[in-house]
């Protein structure tokens, strides 16, 4: 079993994982127990089955930053194993989200929304691709300026790419 720490979204949340056999999770949070039937079915993509929901998952890390799309509706998250936490020390709680905002999937550049210098807003949309016929737009984790600005409208981009970094 192991134990987590993540800020999903803003709010902090604690929880434990545990495999509990092929393609199954059993997730504890407050008490309360959910086994999550988990497949891969595509190279980012996973089809997670949580008591009688399905939902198509798509994945993206960088280190312990998270970018997460079900069915579409997107949410960013930094996951930090508790283990680890008290291994570093103090000074490496959940505070620390990355300014490098990268495609979770391959797909088109359709709008840029920010330039190098700008000011942003955590939440304000800074790139939006399509990939999939579907547009997503992605936004930014923090507050903070723009340092870099990396594609360019109709771009094609792979999954993985860092679009923008933010400082």
């Amino acid at each position: 079993m192991k134990y987590f720490k993540a800020d999903i979204q803003g709010r902090a949340v604690e929880f434990c994982a545990e495999r509990i056999g092929t393609g199954q999770i059993k997730i504890t949070r407050d008490g309360r127990a959910s086994v999550l039937d988990i497949a891969k079915t595509g190279e980012l993509r996973y089809s997670v089955i949580s008591g009688q929901q399905s939902y198509a998952v798509d994945l993206f890390n960088a280190g312990e930053n998270w970018q997460v799309f079900v069915d579409g509706s997107e949410a960013h998250f930094n996951l930090k194993d508790e283990r680890a936490i008290r291994r570093k020390g103090a000074g490496s709680g959940l505070d620390s989200v990355s300014g490098q905002i990268a495609s979770p999937m391959p797909g088109k550049v359709v709008d840029i929304k920010v330039k190098v210098g700008q000011k942003v807003t955590k939440g304000e949309g800074l790139v939006v691709v399509e990939a999939m016929k579907m547009q997503n737009e992605f936004k930014a984790p923090m507050d903070g300026v723009v340092k870099e600005v990396l594609v360019n409208k109709d771009d094609s981009v792979e999954g993985g790419r860092v679009m923008v970094v933010i400082e």
